[in-house]
Order: C-alpha cells, then sequence, then structure tokens
C-alpha cells in the first residue's frame, strides 16, 4: 500500500504558480477600473485580465482556458445569456450584478454561477475572501492531481483504479510467461469506508496491492499467493472491522488467477459479490462461500 482568461493588465509579476488569473468581462470602463484599484490594493499576486464583451470573453477563452476566476456583468447577461456560464466550468464564474435582487441570484446559481455580488456589496475585502477561497481550491486540485500522477486515489490512500489495472496486467503477464501464481480479491464495502482501509492497512502484507476501482469497490491484489493463502489476509481484516464497531462487516469475492484478461477473471469475482447479501459478513474463496451469516 501506498503512504500513501482585449485588454491585459499584470498586477503584480510572480511565477505563473503562484499567480491567480482572473478574467473581468465588463462594458464598463469605470467598473473595470474600480476593478482593478479594488484588487491592487489587496497586494495578491495575480494576473488580471479584462474585456468589454462576452464575444470578447469567448475569444480569449478559447484561446487560452487557464483561468482561476472569472467575473462578469450581468448587463453582459441580459437576453438568456446565462447559457454561456456552464460552458466556462470548472473555472468558478462570479456574476456582479447592480442590485441585490434573490430571485436573480437563484436563477444565476442554478445557471452555474459561483456567486452572484450585487456592486455595493463589492469591497476589497468581499474580494480578500473570495481570492482565499480560489487559493484554496487550487492547491486542493494541485494535491488531487499530484495523488493522481502518484497513482494514488486521494480519498483513502489507497491505488486508483489506473494503477490498479496496470498492476493487474503485469501480474496476468508475469503469470502467462513464468506461471507465476496470484490471486485477487474483490471487496462492496458494507457500510463507511474509512474503518475498512484503516482494517486492511492493519492487514494487507508488504507486496500486497489494495486499489478503490472507479465502482468504489476495492481490488486487492495479492502476488505470488494462492487464494487459500490470501484468505488469511481477509479474516483478518474481518477481524480488524468487528473490533472498530460490532456493525463492521466484509463482503468479499476471492480468487486464484486461472488464465485470460484483467476483464475476464475480474467477472466472476463480480458475480460471486452479487450473490452475498448487503449487510452480511462472508468472503467467497473461488466461488464456496465462509464465514457468512444468512448466506
Amino acid at each position: 500500500m501506498p503512504p500513501p482568461f482585449g485588454q491585459s493588465t499584470g498586477t503584480h509579476h510572480h511565477t505563473r504558480e503562484s499567480n491567480l488569473r482572473i478574467l473581468h468581462a465588463e462594458d464598463s470602463s469605470t467598473q473595470q477600473a474600480a476593478m482593478r484599484n479594488h484588487l491592487r490594493s489587496l497586494c495578491w499576486p495575480l494576473e488580471y485580465h479584462s474585456c468589454n464583451s462576452l464575444q470578447a470573453m469567448q475569444d480569449l477563452w478559447a484561446r487560452d482556458p487557464n483561468f482561476d476566476l472569472v467575473l462578469v456583468s450581468h448587463g453582459l447577461l441580459t437576453g438568456g445569456d446565462n447559457r454561456l456560464l456552464p460552458e466556462l466550468a470548472p473555472t468558478p464564474v462570479v456574476v456582479i450584478t447592480r442590485y441585490d435582487d434573490g430571485s436573480l441570484e437563484h436563477d444565476l446559481l442554478q445557471s452555474g454561477a459561483l456567486d452572484v455580488i450585487a456592486t455595493p456589496e463589492l469591497s476589497p475585502a468581499t474580494l480578500k475572501r473570495l481570492l482565499r477561497y480560489l487559493q484554496e481550491r487550487s492547491q486542493l486540485l494541485e494535491q488531487l492531481q499530484r495523488a493522481r500522477d502518484a497513482g494514488v486515489d486521494p480519498h483513502t490512500g489507497l491505488y486508483n483504479s489506473h494503477h490498479a489495472q496496470r498492476e493487474l496486467e503485469r501480474l496476468i503477464e508475469s503469470s502467462q510467461r513464468h506461471g507465476a501464481a496470484f490471486s485477487l480479491a474483490l471487496l462492496d464495502p458494507q457500510g463507511e469506508l474509512q474503518p475498512l482501509i484503516k482494517a486492511l492497512q492493519f492487514s494487507l502484507r508488504k507486496g500486497d496491492l489494495g486499489a478503490r476501482l472507479d465502482n468504489d469497490r476495492l481490488l486487492l491484489l495479492f502476488p505470488n499467493t494462492t487464494a487459500e493463502s490470501a484468505v488469511k489476509c481477509l479474516r483478518r481484516t474481518q477481524e480488524q472491522l468487528a473490533a472498530q464497531s460490532p456493525q463492521g462487516k466484509l463482503l468479499a469475492a476471492l480468487g486464484d488467477y486461472s488464465g485470460g484478461t484483467a476483464e475476464a477473471c475480474l467477472q466472476p469475482l463480480e458475480e460471486q459479490l452479487g450473490k452475498g447479501k448487503a449487510g452480511k459478513d462472508g468472503i467467497a474463496v473461488n466461488g464456496r462461500w465462509t464465514r457468512a451469516a444468512g448466506l
């Protein structure tokens, strides 16, 4: 397991990594100047880009979509152009309106805006809170990307589905070329995921691999280990779950690799899990259920 967006004005000059990039669509030069002054007063590392029409915004966006925030005047969105908001996703969009209107705010949020700010409320303090949110969001996205690059699922500390696929294919190739045995298991979490992750951290041996698949099931790979031996790990996991909570349950299907593709060797395990009863404790070893109350 692993440890596990025509005018551009640079308000400050820092490296790209530290700058927040802001795109401001506003047809009033007075409001553009006010926004620049607000941002300068914050002394925040950022790049400010402005344009005066939706078409200019779309043209800029088509050339360079790497912005951390889009600020757009509601005056430019009149006539049903709220549909443009989802096109900017996943970049956060804040709409600036002249008046505080709850119904308008609701419609804009439903159309995809992150927030709606009335002009009288627009101040350096409001912008500072927004920039702090963007900075935290950017840092989180970077952490998630690093985890993906490392093959790690950021929510569990287990490997991710892509890494698991590579490892399973590597084991299959080794088995087909050299006869190296291995077994694999699918686990269907019966309740909260974290207690099961903790139990697996205790139970898996060095060299074993745990991964979270896209369907939220867990895949375990046991190199050079038969299913009859690997079941000891699953029983230790059962015991650890029970020690954490009387409601801790493990539903797993374990089997020896007997040939075929990755998809082919996972299919019988999926079928066995389908025969299990949700909320029950049970381990199927090569198709035979053991210690499965109510099965």
